[in-house]
């Protein structure tokens, strides 16, 4: 890893979405239990552990897509929290107008077809 210089990750808005504060700090909000022992329970096809683990997460995600993002934070900051990292947490993610190739307007976003035809 020569040329390494930094770890950019691009989250969601909402990997925090279950915490009632008004205003997120730019934080990694932890998870009451490691990151690498949720996923070990996973691999291990362990039901009951996961519910246990599942339990201890108060307030809970509305969906499984948010509580992912926030488990990939912890993951990083867990395995990696030595090397300059860069979380990215979007609101919206759409479709690019000319890079990386021209192929990617053709997914019917229609935010960026408004935009595109706004700025004609």
């Amino acid at each position: 890893m020569r040329k390494f210089e930094a770890l950019v990750y691009t989250s969601t808005a909402y990997s925090n979405c279950n915490h009632t504060e008004f205003v997120l700090k730019e934080e990694i909000y932890r998870l009451p239990f490691r990151a690498e022992k949720f996923l070990d329970a996973l691999k291990n096809d362990d039901d009951e552990r996961l519910q246990e683990m599942h339990a201890h997460c108060k307030p809970d995600w509305p969906n499984t897509y948010t509580f992912s993002k926030c488990l990939a934070e912890n993951v990083i900051m867990d395995t990696a929290s030595d090397l300059p990292i860069a979380i990215i947490r979007p609101s919206i993610v759409g479709s690019t107008w000319k890079h990386p190739m021209p192929v990617s307007r053709k997914t019917n976003n229609l935010i960026l077809l408004y935009k595109c035809e706004k700025y004609k």
